[in-house]
């Protein structure tokens, strides 16, 4: 007599399965015996998800320590290796050198004032201040890269800003001329000029150029004004 013996799937296995003939018996095979419940696919698609985005937040963070890092390598390259180079090419005290630097980083412009009453050369005076300023806007940058990058509040903002600007052809492409006046101005000044450039989606190069030009003259102005050629009536 032929018997027939079923194996029947527990409730782990899941319910279905297929016969088969094996030595003269069928055995009943449940399907999911080898793939699992439908609740360990879940589990083990939610651990994936968990894990990919885990790697994706500690990608962030290393992209964004590297260009952390990048930033103060800029900004102490430009804005201060190289003046000091010069100064040491052109004898020049380094000591007032660096105070013309920390001048710059917290008077910004008025900084000229300082140079002047170092008694240093006002064409080198403008060369130094010009390049800490490369050197801080470029350092600036990539700061505000790192948070666009990190934050997704601030790549939201900036996808908008960038959609919005997008609808007014002339000012997205023209607006960075705009930058040339902030450096002069006392509440906005060089900082908030660069701020205001990269919230607004304006073309990098452009803003630098605009409001390195607008540093140049406004620092330009105040050296005449230290050395006596300009009147400035209050």
């Amino acid at each position: 007599m032929r018997c027939k013996v079923a194996f029947v799937p527990s409730i782990a296995a899941g319910a279905g399965g297929a016969w088969q003939e094996m030595s003269g018996s069928k055995v009943h095979i449940s399907k999911y015996t080898s793939y699992g419940t439908l609740e360990s696919h879940d589990l083990r698609g939610s651990s994936l998800l968990r894990h990919s985005g885990g790697t994706m937040d500690r990608a962030r963070i290393i992209s964004g320590i590297r260009k952390g890092f990048r930033a103060i390598a800029i900004a102490f390259v430009v804005a201060t290796l190289i003046p000091i180079l010069l100064a040491l090419a052109l004898s020049v005290p380094t000591a007032r050198v660096l105070s013309l630097i920390v001048a710059t980083l917290l008077l910004q412009a008025n900084a000229a004032f300082v140079g002047v009453g170092f008694g240093l050369n006002p064409l080198f005076i403008l060369v130094v201040m010009t390049l800490t300023e490369l050197g801080i806007v470029l350092a600036i940058y990539e700061i505000l890269d790192v948070f666009a990058e990190t934050s997704e509040r601030v790549q939201s903002f900036t996808k908008s800003t960038e959609a919005k600007m997008k609808k007014y052809p002339v000012l997205h492409r023209y607006g960075a001329a705009t930058l040339i006046v902030l450096p002069a101005l006392p509440v906005i000044g060089l900082y908030s000029s660069v701020v205001i450039g990269w919230l607004l989606r304006w073309n990098k190069l452009q803003s630098l150029f605009f409001v390195t030009l607008g540093w140049i003259l406004v620092t330009g102005f105040l050296l005449l004004v230290a050395l006596g050629f300009v009147r400035v009536v209050f």
